[in-house]
């Protein structure tokens, strides 16, 4: 089964598979433009090849509470079991991402 990075319709990046139909939650190897093999965890399968043969599908991707630096400071991400006030500023209140994680925007 080979596979490789794809950017989906709605901008976010998937894996191209060629090979057998992958299964949800199935980690793949993943060979970038550059040769380097990077492992990624199939969520959904969102289009098959009438042949079967080629598979489109969305990546789970690993959520972190890691503090980023930005132009305004401190900006951080946390889950909604956390309080992420102290981690924005004034003008800078924390965001839903649609998945029940936020972030400083």
């Amino acid at each position: 089964m080979g596979a490789s990075f794809a950017k989906l319709r709605s901008g976010d990046w998937g894996v191209r598979i060629e090979g057998d139909k992958p299964e949800s939650g199935a980690t793949v190897n993943v060979t970038k433009k550059n040769g380097e093999a990077k492992q990624a965890t199939i969520d959904t399968v969102i289009w098959s090849a009438p042949d079967q043969k080629v598979h489109l599908c969305t990546i789970q991707v690993a959520r972190t509470s890691a503090v980023h630096k930005g132009s305004q400071g401190s900006r951080g991400g946390c889950h909604t079991d956390g309080d992420c006030s102290s981690l924005c500023s004034p003008g800078n209140c924390p965001c839903s991402d649609g998945a029940g994680w936020f972030r400083c925007c």
